[in-house]
């Protein structure tokens, strides 16, 4: 009796010992899907009770409704630590790995394939491509599961510029990431120029602001006497590049005979990747690439997008392809360009300056 005694007691105190910090509540919406609440959690986490847990499905896209019950699930996956934190306002928000969705078990309707299938014939430019590689409309129709759909676009496309949201699944290819890298920090529509004493700096983040649409055009009269011009394009996320073709053309015009310095990260996206524009080829005067690799999304481009509201399909595609105009140094989608000096946003000043750059009272973030 007590040896039975002893062994009812150590399982209640291994249940005790062991138990998840992580506590959730389950509450309904729409009398369908199913949410979860953090109630308690860990010393560590304790900035993400009261929040709800969401679910990465790609890069950018999450979710925080579940069509059955996950609790369960959730609380294992917040055990092994398969999650991250992101700071929300004032509190933090968990989101749960990818692997968390079973692509494999969900299910693709016909009129989902047929819609995306009919979308990307009529207004993709990359199609041509891949039915060269042997994609075509039977194999897409048969690709019944997000897993074998998510297979197929693997297989046979080559754009980080596509995205595709079909429920559950949520299809993008990634960009290229440098261990130990981070975005800028700059708000979004950043746009600044700043002359140092041999150098002439311009900071824009996006190539669609008004800033960066009315004076970079202009920037050619008063840059070309200087040693160096450095165009810090880090986490550009694009636009348009007619303005940078419009620099490029004005130097080589005028004989420009300093140094063009291009700054870049792997968030430098589309025409962010401004190297597209300053090929060593076209350009009578050197160009130079410092950062990391940018992000690798030029192959298609002049992006549209198409939702249906009776299959709940989105669709984000390029409808131009570029593939012939880039410049041989590009590595391809998800590779970007190489650069040829290495620098991040923690060692850039010191770099630049190594470089005999004039880099007085510039900050980079």
């Amino acid at each position: 009796m007590k040896k039975n005694l002893l062994f009812i007691l150590f399982g209640l105190w291994s249940i005790i010992l062991f138990a998840s910090e992580w506590q959730l509540t389950e509450a309904v919406y729409n009398e369908k899907y199913f949410y979860y609440t953090i109630t308690a959690a860990p010393e560590a986490f304790e900035n993400t009770t009261g929040t709800t847990v969401y679910t990465w499905l790609s890069n950018g896209v999450c979710k925080n409704l579940y069509e059955e019950h996950s609790q369960d699930k959730i609380l294992k996956f917040l055990d092994e630590g398969k999650f991250e934190t992101v700071p929300g306002e004032g509190k933090d928000i968990v989101y749960l790995s990818s692997d968390f969705i079973d692509l494999s078990n969900y299910k693709l309707s016909q009129e989902q394939l047929t819609y995306i299938w009919d979308t990307m014939d009529k207004h993709y430019a990359g199609l041509p491509d891949m039915k060269k590689k042997g994609f075509s409309k039977k194999k897409l129709l048969k690709a019944n599961t997000a897993q074998k759909l998510k297979d197929l676009l693997d297989k046979y496309m080559e754009d980080c510029h596509f995205k595709l949201v079909a429920g559950d699944l949520a299809y993008s290819q990634p960009t290229s990431y440098d261990e130990g890298t981070s975005p800028s920090k700059d708000p979004a529509g950043t746009y600044f120029e700043k002359e140092t004493s041999n150098a002439y700096y311009v900071r824009f983040n996006e190539c669609q602001s008004e800033a960066y649409l009315k004076n970079f055009p202009e920037l050619g009269e008063k840059v070309v006497n200087k040693a160096f011009i450095i165009l810090d394009a880090r986490s550009n996320y694009g636009g348009n590049n007619y303005p940078q073709m419009q620099l490029r053309n004005y130097l080589n015009s005028s004989k420009y005979e300093g140094t063009l310095v291009i700054l870049q990260d792997n968030w430098s996206c589309s025409s962010g990747e401004v190297m597209e524009m300053f090929p060593k080829s076209l350009c009578k005067f050197k160009v130079l690439l410092a950062g990391t690799h940018s992000a690798g999304m030029q192959n298609y481009g002049n992006v549209q997008q198409f939702q249906d509201p009776q299959t709940g399909v989105f669709l984000n595609m390029g409808n131009t392809s570029f593939k012939k105009y880039l410049p041989s140094t590009y590595l391809g989608e998800g590779k970007g360009y190489k650069p040829d000096v290495w620098a991040t946003t923690e060692n850039m000043k010191s770099v630049l300056e190594g470089l005999g750059i004039d880099t007085s009272d510039i900050i980079f973030n």
